[in-house]
């Protein structure tokens, strides 16, 4: 397909998102993305890893040797766009986030007892 200049293009020509991840660490954004866009994932376990529960119950998770037609048709079948969205946003959208971010900025910024107290060292 070659570079994409917007991730809406890629996904309005798509009708589902296969990400067979079988390694590497951290984040897997374009599955949030794929999800966020209104598309349904298939991954694997190691793909769906990190994902809080109610989040990883919306990608159709399969062992990459078991992939073929039939999980993509319960893919297409079992995915519940608006559902899928609506979690993902509560979890990982901009409100969520900008939210949990100023909890930690306040935190961080209240000061604690033992910092507000000064130390003492006994010989």
């Amino acid at each position: 397909m070659g570079p994409v200049e917007r991730a809406e293009d890629f996904y309005s020509l798509v009708d589902c998102v296969v990400a067979p991840v079988t390694g590497g660490s951290g984040g897997k954004c374009k599955l949030s993305e794929a999800i966020l866009a209104g598309r349904p994932v298939v991954t694997t376990s190691m793909g769906a890893a990190g994902y809080p529960p109610d989040l990883s119950r919306h990608f159709a998770v399969c062992d990459p040797d078991r992939l073929g037609p039939e999980i993509l048709r319960r893919a297409l079948a079992e995915f519940n766009a608006d559902r899928a969205r609506e979690d993902f946003e509560r979890q990982l959208g901009w409100e969520a986030v900008i939210g949990r971010y100023a909890s930690a900025v306040e935190e961080l910024a209240e000061p604690s007892s033992a910092s507000t107290s000064p130390s003492t060292i006994s010989s």
